[in-house]
């Protein structure tokens, strides 16, 4: 049954169908989305605490440039997946790996619902039948635009609860911290970063529905879907990667007058370009299987969604 067929009829029937394949796409996207995330979520969180150690203040930079080259090296592999793992089961327990995992799966939550919701809305509009670069490149950078201005409150309540030093620091004590101390600014800490960062679903989605035609479309093989969405994703990472850890440390600093150009200095100054690329093959791993997997939820849960959405239909109409 489709949902036409149980959309109330009447002058609205195309609109009120329209709009409910769209709440079909964003509701596959989120609960797709938070599936992905909730599985991979303790290598994305040792992620972030590797990409926030590449910004270090003054008083670091001085006191590292001073040390013995035994001392430097020891502080850069306290700050290597295997040593923060370990720090963080010592500290906390199996349990750490999970912290803040609550804001985080309420960003993914928001952030593919409302991407998947636009995406398709401009899909309809730009997309025809065949493949198009340009029409593709344009329905991504609008809804990716879109959906980094209304999560970004949601990445840096995630990036402030996974990088406070208190083991308790739960969602609402978060924003009530950075409400009172940052005002609304806070919240939006690094979304210039994060306008930059559309390019990422940009060369992504571009990139996934090429191959799909190059597969003729054939979306019925969830091998067939992992290995194309791994590819997108991977190349999407690998380009847009050094950002992505600007975006993470503008998040974590409390600092108001913290520019974009500030920052790339001192991580440049303490790190090199390498400082760009701090946990780089940690989040090429979680991302990319992330997105292949969410890619393969979201194709095999919009037809259980479907049948939902049909159901609470029919009983309205009834």
């Amino acid at each position: 049954m489709s949902l036409s067929k149980v959309v109330n009829p009447g002058p609205h029937l195309i609109v009120s169908e329209k709009v409910m394949n769209l709440v079909l796409h964003g509701i596959s996207g989120s609960i797709a989305g938070c599936l992905a995330t909730f599985i991979l979520y303790p290598i994305d969180h040792l992620r972030t605490k590797q990409q926030a150690h590449a910004k270090h203040d003054k008083s670091h930079l001085d006191k590292t440039a001073d040390s013995e080259p035994s001392e430097i090296e020891k502080s850069k592999k306290e700050h290597g997946i295997r040593a923060l793992l370990n720090s963080l089961l010592e500290e906390e327990g199996p349990l750490g790996l999970y912290k803040g995992v609550v804001p985080s799966l309420a960003n993914t939550f928001v952030n593919f619902g409302v991407y998947f919701f636009w995406y398709e809305f401009f899909k309809g509009h730009f997309i025809k039948d065949k493949f198009s670069l340009v029409g593709y490149t344009i329905t991504a950078l609008f809804a990716g635009t879109i959906t980094a201005t209304c999560t970004n409150p949601f990445g840096v309540l995630h990036t402030r609860v996974l990088l406070n030093k208190e083991k308790h620091m739960g969602f609402l004590e978060a924003i009530q911290t950075i409400w009172k101390n940052e005002g609304i600014e806070g919240f939006f800490r690094g979304l210039s970063a994060g306008y930059v960062l559309v390019l990422n679903p940009i060369i992504q989605f571009v990139a996934y529905e090429y191959l799909k035609k190059r597969f003729n479309g054939q979306t019925s093989s969830s091998a067939v879907v992992f290995l194309i969405g791994a590819i997108s994703k991977a190349l999407a990472t690998c380009i847009t990667y050094p950002y992505s850890t600007l975006k993470v440390n503008m998040q974590a600093s409390k600092n108001k007058k913290f520019t974009q150009m500030e920052l790339l200095k001192h991580i440049y100054e303490s790190k090199g370009m390498k400082g760009f690329f701090a946990g780089f093959g940690a989040k090429l791993s979680q991302t990319v299987i992330n997105s292949a997997l969410m890619l393969v939820i979201y194709e095999r849960v919009q037809a259980f969604v479907k049948q939902i959405l049909i159901a609470i239909l029919s009983r309205r109409r009834a």
